[in-house]
C-alpha cells in the first residue's frame, strides 16, 4: 500500500507520519521528507488475517502562526493500491480532512 500525503505548505508544516493501529501488523515505510506530496508504504511477506476497519496512518501537523485564518485540506490518495492475500484488489475509502485556522 503505497499513500500520497497532499497538504498546503504555506498554512501547515508535516512534522511526523506513525502507522495506525489498522495496519500495525505490516512494515511501514514513512516519508523520507515530509513535503506536501510525500509517501508513506506499507508492505507484508504475508498478509494478516486480521486485519478490519481502522486508522491505516497517523498525521502530525504544525500550523503556521502566519497562517491567513482559512480551510487547508489535506488529502491522502492511495498511488499503488492494497492486495489481499490472494492478490485481489481490496477496496477501501479515504477519509480526508482539514484544518481551520482562527
Amino acid at each position: 500500500l503505497l499513500l500520497k500525503i497532499n497538504y498546503d505548505e504555506n498554512a501547515m508544516t508535516l512534522k511526523k507520519v506513525e502507522s495506525g493501529l489498522a495496519m500495525s501488523e505490516y512494515t511501514f515505510t514513512g516519508p523520507k521528507n515530509f513535503k506536501s506530496g510525500c509517501n508513506a508504504a506499507w508492505s507484508t511477506v504475508e498478509v494478516p488475517e486480521n486485519v478490519t476497519n481502522g486508522e491505516v496512518a497517523i498525521l502530525y501537523f504544525d500550523v503556521n502562526p502566519r497562517a491567513e485564518k482559512g480551510a487547508y485540506e489535506i488529502s491522502v490518495s492511495c498511488y499503488d493500491g492494497a492486495f489481499d492475500e490472494e492478490y485481489e484488489a481490496v477496496k477501501f475509502n479515504i477519509i480526508n480532512g482539514s484544518i481551520i485556522v482562527n
